[in-house]
C-alpha cells in the first residue's frame, strides 16, 4: 500500500492539508523528520502526520518550491484552493533567526552566545542568519593604527576569540539537540573582517598568509557570502549593509525605508547597530518589509563615541516567513541573559 493510498484511508481531506501546507513550508520538516513541526501546522495527530510525511517522501525528487501538482496527477480532481495566485504569500512560512553585528574581540564574556544557543534549541529556527561583522579585527582597526593602543591587538587572539564565539554557540545547540536538526545557516562577511583582505592588499608580504578562512566561518555556517554581496531566501533579501549605487554603506537617516526602495522588495540588514523597521504595501497587496537589525553585544565602541546609546542589542525572530512577508519578533539581549543565563 502506498503512503497515498493510506493517507487517503486514514485522512479523507488529505488533499486540503497538502494544498495549505505543501512545497517549502513542509520540506524543512519533511527532510529532518520533525513531526512535531508538521503536527502544530497541520494539527493532525502524530500518526497521521507522519503518513502524511512519509507521502511527501515519495516526491522528494520535486523541487522544494515547486507548484502543487496538477490535478491530474492524483485519481480524483483536486480542489478549487489547490494552487495560490503567483507570488502570493501561503501564510505558513519558515522561521529565520536574524544575528546582527557582534563585534567579537578578545577579552570579551561570550556567555551571550550559549544564550543565544540556547534560543536556538528552544525556538529551532528554519534559517539562522548573521549579518556580518561577527568579528571586529581590532587588530586591523584603521581607527588606531599607528596609535599606542594598537599594538597589543594581535592578530591570532581576534581569531582566536571569534573561534570560541562559534564553539560555544553551535557546540550548545548540538549538545543539546536529541534528534536531527540541521538549519540553513548563513554568515554574511562585513567591513570588519574584510579589514583582513584590506590589511593583506596593503602589505603584499601577507598574501597567502592570513585570510578571512582564518575565521572558521566555512566549519560552522552552511553559506559564506562575501562582503557586499546580498542573498535571498524566501524572498527577503540580506546583506550587511545596505549598499549605495557605488558599491559603499549607505549612511542615510531611515535605513529600513531606503532598503525597500533600494531593491523593491524586502531587505534585512546590520551594519548601523540600530534597530528600525518599515512597511509598504505594493500595488498587488504584498507588504515590502525594510528591516534594520541592530547588534549583538553591549560593550562599548569608543570611536562612535555618544552614538553607542542609539544602538539596540539583540537578535530577531522571523516567523512565518514566505514571500518576503513576516511577523518580526524583538528579542532584546538583556532579555536572553534573563531567560537563560
Amino acid at each position: 500500500m502506498t503512503a497515498a493510498s493510506t493517507l487517503a484511508e486514514n485522512l479523507p481531506n488529505w488533499r486540503e492539508v497538502l494544498a495549505a501546507e505543501w512545497g517549502e513550508k513542509l520540506w524543512p520538516s519533511v527532510r529532518n523528520r520533525k513531526i512535531g513541526r508538521i503536527v502544530e501546522w497541520t494539527g493532525l495527530s502524530r500518526d497521521l502526520a507522519k503518513q502524511l510525511s512519509d507521502f511527501i517522501s515519495e516526491q522528494r525528487e520535486r523541487p522544494p518550491d515547486q507548484a502543487m501538482p496538477s490535478p491530474d496527477y492524483f485519481d480524483d480532481p483536486a480542489p478549487a484552493t489547490w494552487v495560490l495566485p503567483d507570488g502570493w504569500p501561503t501564510g505558513v512560512g519558515r522561521k529565520h533567526l536574524v544575528i546582527p553585528d557582534c563585534h567579537v574581540g578578545p577579552d570579551q564574556d561570550l556567555s551571550r552566545f550559549e544564550w543565544l544557543g540556547s534560543l536556538i534549541v528552544d525556538e529551532e529556527p528554519d534559517v539562522v542568519v548573521c549579518l556580518g561583522d561577527f568579528a571586529d579585527m581590532h587588530s586591523f582597526s584603521y581607527y588606531d593604527r599607528g596609535k599606542h593602543s594598537s599594538w597589543g591587538s594581535l592578530y591570532a587572539r581576534d581569531i582566536d576569540a571569534v573561534r570560541e564565539a562559534q564553539s560555544r554557540l553551535w557546540d550548545t545547540v548540538f549538545a543539546t539537540k536529541a534528534h536531527a536538526y540541521e538549519p540553513d545557516t548563513y554568515m554574511l562577511l562585513g567591513n570588519h573582517e574584510y579589514r583582513i583582505n584590506r590589511f593583506a592588499d596593503d602589505f603584499p608580504a601577507l598574501h597567502g598568509m592570513i585570510s578571512t578562512r582564518d575565521l572558521g566561518y566555512e566549519q560552522w555556517w552552511d553559506h559564506v557570502v562575501e562582503y557586499k554581496d546580498r542573498v535571498q531566501i524566501d524572498g527577503v533579501w540580506y546583506s550587511h549593509a545596505l549598499m549605495t549605487k557605488t558599491n559603499r554603506p549607505a549612511g542615510v537617516i531611515h535605513q529600513a525605508a531606503a532598503c525597500v526602495r533600494r531593491v523593491h522588495g524586502s531587505m534585512t540588514v546590520g551594519h548601523s547597530h540600530r534597530r528600525d523597521f518599515f512597511e509598504e504595501v505594493g500595488a498587488d497587496g504584498r507588504r515590502l518589509m525594510g528591516l534594520v537589525a541592530g547588534c549583538f553585544f553591549t560593550h562599548w565602541e569608543d570611536y562612535a563615541g555618544v552614538n553607542n546609546r542609539e544602538w539596540w542589542p539583540g537578535v530577531v525572530l522571523k516567523h512565518r516567513v514566505d514571500r518576503g512577508e513576516y511577523d518580526h519578533e524583538w528579542v532584546s539581549l538583556g532579555r536572553l541573559e534573563e531567560m537563560y543565563s
